[in-house]
């Protein structure tokens, strides 16, 4: 079976390259589960993004809502009509 010492280097070569695929395999195996949380968890932090920014706009809305009822009452005089109760 072992005629020469060229036989004993085949044999350490094949069992060399069978460990290094086995690491190899391992690696990569493990490469992949981290590139999937990595890609959950910035699915959750774009619907946490969306869901702030939803929240964000809301906000401005009913404050610019709230800010052009003040100056629409403002220009139509509802705070004159409001002073001119109080003189009398």
């Amino acid at each position: 079976m072992i005629e020469n010492s060229k036989d004993i280097f085949y044999i350490v070569l094949s069992f060399c390259i069978f460990w290094l695929t086995v690491f190899l395999c391992w690696g990569l195996y493990y490469l992949a589960q981290t590139l999937r949380q990595t890609n959950e968890v910035i699915s959750s932090m774009r619907e946490r993004v969306a869901h702030l920014t939803d929240i964000v706009d809301l906000i401005k809305s009913k404050a610019l809502g709230f800010v052009t009822k003040k100056a629409f009452g403002f220009m139509t005089g509802a705070g004159k009509d409001a002073k001119n109760k109080k003189k009398k």
